[in-house]
């Protein structure tokens, strides 16, 4: 699928449905793409949002790197914009607590939330019972919003060391300064570097559109040896500790 600086091209997506009717459901990262590293513009993902409506097709929404946006302002979910229920949205714990905890969510509502389970059941009966425990305990007594906002100056710090040493040996055109810690995309560094020539800079580093609602909150619950997470995008919706394999 074509894409561009704002994200997935509307008129490619909406050409590709038609021609494939039997679609049933696409699978995106409109926050910080790995591996282009762009992220999607509001009106960009209201308009994809009104495509897969129309067409009855189910959105995979991913998004392992949105809450460890170095610049910029949060933009809305695509499950904040979900009016049907066919938003299934994935986030995980590797990214933003402990890298070595392989522990990610899902956050869906019936009939599809029963669906994942039985899937999940399937595949491997259920993730590990130590990890979920760890996290649930770790939720229930610390801020993990406020930990996520301690370590941003760290990461920020990290990235500026490592362009600025990427300035150093690798060529003017090479790099753009990314709004998150990774993925770090291969257009050229026009935010850091002025002078340099306009290109395609696909790392998106001032987005001006609202802040989105934060998909997590404080309270979780062990059901079954099964750490669950309420989402804010949507009051109804489920979610599902899953594993996910090491990236």
């Amino acid at each position: 699928m074509s894409t561009d600086d704002d994200g997935m091209d509307p008129v490619a997506l909406e050409e590709t449905l038609r021609a494939y009717p039997a679609a049933k459901a696409i699978y995106v990262i409109p926050n910080f793409q790995n591996p282009s590293g762009r992220t999607w513009s509001l009106e960009r993902r209201r308009r994809f949002m009104e495509i897969v409506e129309k067409h009855d097709v189910w959105v995979v929404e991913d998004n392992p790197y949105g809450e460890l946006r170095l610049e910029g302002t949060p933009i809305p979910s695509l499950k904040s914009m979900d009016r049907r229920g066919r938003v299934l949205a994935l986030g995980t714990f590797s990214k933003v607590f402990c890298p070595g905890l392989r522990i990610a969510w899902i956050a869906a509502e019936n009939p599809a939330y029963e669906k994942l389970v039985i899937l999940k059941q399937g595949a491997d009966l259920q993730t590990s019972t130590l990890g979920q425990l760890q996290v649930n305990r770790y939720l229930e007594e610390n801020d993990l919003d406020a930990d996520i906002a301690r370590i941003l100056p760290v990461y920020r710090e990290r990235r500026d060391a490592m362009l600025a040493a990427l300035d150093v040996e690798m060529p003017p055109e090479s790099l753009d300064s990314p709004a998150a810690p990774l993925p770090l995309d291969d257009a050229s560094r026009q935010a850091e570097r002025p002078d340099a020539p306009r290109g395609n800079a696909s790392a998106r580093t001032s987005p001006s559109s609202p802040a989105a609602p934060s998909t997590r909150t404080a309270a979780t619950r062990t059901r079954s040896a099964s750490t669950t997470r309420t989402c804010r995008s949507r009051g109804s919706a489920k979610a599902s500790a899953v594993s996910r394999a090491p990236s």
